[in-house]
């Protein structure tokens, strides 16, 4: 019995030292098992160019072909597994040769002022525009990071897949496959869509349905709902550029002003989500920055009345000992809408409540005391639901902009109202 253990074990021994020895003399790289997930640049130049239609002279690598017409400068080394920064190269020389120059100058612009891919640095010229010009494009996507990030990463140093690969150059020849972007240069989503989507001019990659789907101000109000609000007392996101005020002053133009009344409601995020009493009067920053964002600040608004709810606020919160952190906030310009007087930008915010002597008052101290008004500056009655010391939250609130002067043209339009009210967002959410 000994004996036929001792025979067992002895070819279990020579069996894994075989399999041992195999593994050691496969390659590493290459052709290789190891490698198979992955094509040399070569490999993938010869792809492009057989999806372009387009042939090599006799001798010549399509690496070489790339350069001879002028499709590519930097060519990398032909052997090694392709890195996506100089796949991008390749792919934006042959959008070239088969569609002419990227025309949306515009939309190039944008990508890169707004920072749409956020690790660019580092990387050669040709490199950097290859990359911008394949996501304007919408054939590399790149990758999210988070939930309501504004830029997405392209991870240009990554070795391109043979999936990756496949699926890029059908995107290349079929327009159809290809991803789509807002004016702005953020990705869109164009499946499994919001309820609401419909209301909506697009609807954003990377911003979730909870943006989206809750009413809209005038969609709770009674004469909405009884049908009795008329045509042109409001507007949806979708048709704000019908709206006459914007038709007959700017041709119907309305994404300078969305853009920076959603950048207005992002900063008035973080100075009223991000405040401290021990700090809040320190050089008078916090008042300074909220007042040049209100709508009372321009030469026609109730300055001195401004500046008094700012100091009650200050007064409040210092009693209270309110200490808010703020994480982030996204105002996305798609959400622009109108309605009885007001344009109003939805607000994404995430915070929590470090110190307050409040904390879930009953229905008494919510009606006459402004409970949360020491807590957050707000119009009206500030009220937050099941409230936690410490405790991270997401808030979804419209904010409403207007301009004291009736004949504005637009540029002295600021902050108007700032409801934040928890159960507005959670007695309006739309479901499926």
């Amino acid at each position: 019995m000994n004996d036929y253990k001792f025979q067992i074990t002895g070819t279990l021994a020579v069996f894994w030292a075989a399999l041992i020895a195999l593994v050691l003399l496969l390659p590493q790289s290459g052709t290789g098992i190891a490698a198979s997930r992955y094509l040399s640049a070569e490999e993938f130049a010869e792809q492009v160019l057989k999806a372009c239609g387009i042939e090599k002279t006799d001798g010549e690598t399509a690496l070489e072909t790339f350069r001879r017409m002028g499709l590519a400068d930097r060519i990398p080394d032909g052997e090694k597994d392709i890195v996506r920064a100089d796949a991008a190269i390749l792919l934006a020389g042959a959008y070239q040769a088969m569609y002419g120059d990227f025309r949306e100058e515009e939309l190039l612009k944008a990508i890169r002022e707004q920072n749409r891919l956020t690790d660019l640095d580092g990387y050669e010229e040709e490199q950097e525009e290859a990359m911008i010009l394949v996501y304007a494009a919408g054939l590399v996507p790149g990758y999210r990071t988070e939930e309501f990030a504004a830029g997405r990463e392209f991870r240009g140093t990554a070795r391109l897949t043979r999936n990756m690969a496949d699926e890029y150059i059908r995107r290349l020849t079929d327009e159809s496959r290809r991803h789509s972007l807002s004016p702005d240069g953020q990705l869109l989503r164009t499946q499994s869509l919001p309820v609401t989507a419909d209301k909506f001019p697009y609807i954003l990659e990377s911003y979730p349905d909870s943006y989206y789907d809750w009413n809209l101000r005038f969609e709770n109000s009674r004469q909405f709902q009884s049908g009795e609000l008329e045509e042109g007392e409001f507007f949806y996101p979708a048709d704000i550029g019908q709206m006459p005020w914007f038709q007959t002053r700017f041709a119907g133009e309305v994404s300078e002003y969305a853009k920076s009344w959603a950048e207005k409601a992002a900063a008035y995020a973080q100075l009223a989500f991000g405040v401290d009493y021990r700090t809040i009067e320190d050089h008078n920053a916090w008042k300074s920055a909220m007042y040049m964002l209100d709508a009372d600040s321009s030469p026609a608004g109730s300055q001195e009345e401004l500046n008094r709810r700012l100091d009650r606020y200050i007064e409040r919160m210092k009693e209270n000992r309110t200490i808010l952190e703020f994480d982030k906030a996204a105002a996305d310009p798609s959400s622009l809408y109108y309605y009885n007087g007001q344009f109003y930008i939805r607000l994404y915010v995430r915070y929590r409540i470090i110190s307050s002597r409040v904390i879930n008052p009953g229905i008494e101290d919510i009606l006459y005391k402004k409970s949360f008004n020491s807590v957050i500056y707000s119009d009206g009655v500030a009220r937050l639901e099941n409230v936690v010391l410490g405790e991270w939250r997401d808030g979804y609130y419209d904010i409403a902009f207007s301009s004291p002067n009736e004949q504005t043209d637009g540029s002295d339009i600021g902050i108007s109202e700032r409801m934040i009210q928890d159960e507005y967002y959670s007695g309006t959410v739309v479901s499926r």
